[in-house]
């Protein structure tokens, strides 16, 4: 399929970003709860990833209008093959259907613009599930390289690096988080 090379190569790091932060802030948190830390140095840390991995995947799979870096713009002569092909992919190869996903977009889409970039007074939304979040990113991962065929990303999928770096994340921040604790660091200063 005819791609776009320079979407393609814009696109493709900001999904592994996301999916850094997201990791990230799913280690953090879990080491956080587990510790029974209260700290407001790690909670903004926490936040900040996961505020961040929203960001990214909105760069990405959220609003197309005028976003050069969405899916959906990655191929102009191609654009409705493309859309059919990354749809029923997604449907077939993740736990959505065309309703669920609609409604996580949408969900994922208000947080961003209601709470993330923008802060509404009082935004209801639900926090988005950032699990969620990573199905697509990793329904992404393959799709891509199908469509970028016979390129090769030559890297491993996104599903393997980041079980490598969800052992790695975890490892840090069960020792740091744990040198915090036993420091008796919980007591910081307020701002």
């Amino acid at each position: 399929m005819e791609y776009n090379e320079e979407i393609f190569c814009t696109q493709y790091p900001l999904v592994s970003q996301f999916m850094r932060h997201a990791i990230y802030r799913t280690e953090l948190y879990d080491q956080y709860n587990r510790l029974k830390i209260k700290s407001e140095f790690w909670a903004a840390t926490i936040d900040a990833h996961y505020l961040q991995a929203v960001i990214y995947w909105c760069m990405v799979f959220g609003a197309d209008g005028c976003n050069p870096t969405h899916w959906k713009k990655l191929s102009k002569t191609a654009s409705e093959e493309l859309k059919g092909n990354f749809r029923n992919g997604l449907y077939k190869n993740t736990s959505f259907d065309e309703k669920s996903f609609r409604e996580f977009w949408k969900g994922i889409n208000d947080f961003r613009g209601g709470y993330v970039a923008h802060r509404e007074i009082d935004f209801k939304g639900k926090t988005p599930i950032i699990q969620t979040a990573q199905e697509v990113a990793f329904f992404y991962d393959d799709w891509i390289r199908q469509v970028i065929y016979p390129a090769s990303l030559g890297t491993k999928p996104l599903r393997e690096k980041a079980e490598s770096l969800k052992i790695q994340a975890h490892k840090i921040a069960a020792h740091y988080m744990s040198e915090w604790k036993q420091f008796n660091l919980e007591t910081e200063p307020q701002l």
